[in-house]
């Protein structure tokens, strides 16, 4: 077994952590693919192009997510500090931004009604 493939850790703290962010990552996968079917009657066509936002979005944390883990590895097998960017967090929190404020585009939008000419 090649020496970056052993656990670094006996509580597997770095492997916990990248399953959270894979959870949290397919989370809001699954949110962006039910968001059209939820807001179609209110936003139309539109429903699709924002649900395909989160969706992008969480295919880029499961990358970055993937990159992290491999670092975080890498760099605590050579007895190094892992030091991480905030690049995961943000994009996570941007994507539970998108997600509410869409939410709160089709309640507005369901509480208004359709336009009467």
């Amino acid at each position: 077994m090649p020496e970056t493939d052993d656990v670094w850790d006996a509580g597997l703290q770095p492997e916990r952590t990248a399953l959270a962010w894979q959870r949290t990552a397919l989370t809001i996968l699954g949110l962006g693919f039910a968001l059209p079917r939820f807001t179609w009657t209110t936003l139309g066509p539109w429903s699709v192009a924002l649900g395909a936002l989160p969706v992008l979005g969480a295919i880029s944390l499961l990358f970055l997510n993937h990159r992290r883990y491999r670092q975080t590895h890498h760099t605590l097998k050579s007895g190094r500090t892992p030091h991480h960017d905030g690049r995961l967090p943000l994009l996570a929190t941007l994507m539970a931004l998108l997600l509410g404020t869409i939410a709160l585009i089709a309640l507005a939008s369901a509480a208004i009604g359709p336009a009467t000419d």
